[in-house]
């Protein structure tokens, strides 16, 4: 029976997942299965907590969750948030499901019009208003510096927390150098990401002399609420935990983790290199400041970036308006200009298919 034309897979889709074969999943998931301890941070969650903080997010404690969007909440479970919290009008829209997640109300502010960060000023503005807690979120996953918003957030006496989806997996001197010491940090490890487990999370915790007691008050919210060990938490809380099934299935991804990132590292020079060719702005930096999820592109003002896509997807490639529309109504002018102008490409594994992609974009933006 011949494929359905509106069914039929696209020559270069925008992601394209990689899951662990089943002996290697099992190979880890053994010692849970031999203990008969399957959640409620089990032996293998426990391992794989203990190897993200030593080799991706340099010596800071990592928790396992559920998701990205549940670390999110917990973490403003944990730090007993109950204002408003400011969040960036480019971002994905699990950032503000977050916090609504939470129980608490979103307030929108606007971002820088290069880099797509929270501007300082928002900050400022929002604790006039009585916010209770900042998300900034790093773009696309890509690492920069963000001590100005961070230094905005202490002078506010606002607690921040970073939503850096796409960003786990690159080298600890990037997490070393643009890491902020007393923020909470979360990850994505959605299918769509590099590290890919299907639907899992990841909190990066400040070090205890940064914020004492603060590892324990994240454990109490993603598991209900409950007490630990020392019967001293009990509080507000969900369900926020990462199974050992899930967790088997990390520890195989990270084995190969350094060589996929790498490779993706390569694909999003060679598109940083056409793009200034062809003077169109990326938000790239460096290679090595992402895992590169996708590529974004900027197009000029001007530009219909629904025709780009549309355009791509008739030659068999899938280009994704990733964070639009920028979230909010009004008042945040540069984070709606670059919702209208960004288009991300996908990155693949491997760099084989990048010279063709580039072509179908570029013939897209030259017909436009």
């Amino acid at each position: 029976m011949p494929v359905r034309p509106e069914t039929a897979r696209p020559r270069f889709p925008f992601v394209k997942p990689r899951y662990p074969a089943s002996d290697a999943i099992e190979r880890h998931f053994r010692p849970a299965r031999e203990a008969g301890f399957f959640t409620n941070f089990g032996p293998v969650s426990s391992r794989l907590e203990r190897e993200l903080g030593t080799r991706l997010l340099s010596g800071r404690s990592a928790m396992m969750c559920s998701s990205c969007t549940t670390a999110l909440s917990v973490a403003l479970l944990a730090l007993d948030v109950s204002s408003p919290v400011l969040v960036p009008a480019f971002t994905f829209p699990a950032t503000a499901g977050a916090v609504t997640g939470a129980g608490l109300t979103v307030l929108v502010g606007d971002v820088d019009p290069d880099t797509g960060i929270l501007l300082e000023g928002e900050v400022r503005r929002a604790a006039r208003q009585g916010c209770g807690a900042v998300i900034a979120v790093r773009p696309y996953g890509i690492w920069s510096d963000l001590s100005p918003l961070a230094a905005a957030c202490r002078e506010a006496g606002l607690p921040l927390v970073i939503d850096n989806a796409a960003g786990l997996g690159v080298g600890g001197d990037i997490v070393s150098r643009f890491g902020v010491e007393d923020a909470i940090e979360a990850f994505s490890l959605h299918a769509t990401k590099p590290f890919g487990v299907g639907e899992g999370g990841v909190l990066a915790v400040p070090p205890e002399p940064e914020a004492p007691g603060l590892e324990a008050k994240l454990r109490s919210a993603m598991n209900f609420g409950l007490p630990l060990a020392d019967g001293r938490l009990r509080g507000k809380g969900i369900n926020g935990k990462m199974d050992e099934m899930t967790a088997a299935v990390g520890h195989a991804v990270l084995e190969e983790l350094p060589s996929r990132v790498a490779r993706r590292q390569e694909v999003a020079g060679y598109y940083a290199g056409r793009a200034g060719e062809a003077g169109l702005a990326t938000f790239f930096r460096a290679a090595e400041h992402s895992t590169w999820q996708c590529f974004p592109v900027l197009l000029p003002d001007g530009v219909a970036a629904d025709g780009i896509v549309k355009a791509c997807a008739e030659e068999g490639l899938i280009a994704r308006r990733y964070y639009h529309p920028a979230l909010g109504e009004a008042g945040t002018p540069n984070a709606r200009r670059l919702a209208a102008r960004a288009v991300c490409l996908p990155v693949y594994d491997d760099a084989a298919d990048a010279p063709e992609i580039w072509d179908i974009f570029s013939r897209a933006v030259a017909a436009a």
